[in-house]
């Protein structure tokens, strides 16, 4: 589940992110997609994975009717995984007594993996 008190840092930037592109969609539709208030979504504590894959998805469009989307709601251009693990709270090593281990199999990672997984088999999106 999406922490918001883990995720101060990693939503923040998120949200800039998101924002950059929903100015696109707005340019590019004339006004058309009504894109709600990204901050205002983080502040009320409504920034969730599901809120970002429905921002990502309304801003694919096919602007000249060819059946590929011309703009796209989403363009990944870091490794988006550790943005989804930093923000539930996951961390891929953790130091122990004996240095330091794995930690890929704890419940932030997997409910982190499951949202990146559903993200990028259900969102068409750029990366690069």
């Amino acid at each position: 589940m999406f922490s918001a008190v883990h995720a101060a840092e990693q939503a923040v930037f998120s949200v800039l992110a998101v924002g950059k592109n929903g100015e696109l969609f707005l340019h590019v539709q004339g006004g058309h997609i009504e894109l709600c208030d990204l901050y205002e979504l983080y502040e009320n504590g409504e920034w969730t994975w599901e809120k970002f894959k429905e921002i990502a998805l309304a801003g694919n469009q096919d602007l000249d009717g060819d059946g590929e989307y011309d703009v796209h709601g989403f363009n990944q251009r870091e490794n988006l995984i550790w943005s989804f693990m930093t923000s539930n709270g996951a961390e891929a090593v953790k130091k122990t007594d004996a240095g330091v281990e794995l930690a890929l199999e704890t419940p932030e990672v997997m409910e982190a993996l499951e949202a990146y997984t559903d993200f990028m088999q259900n969102v068409p999106h750029l990366q690069g």
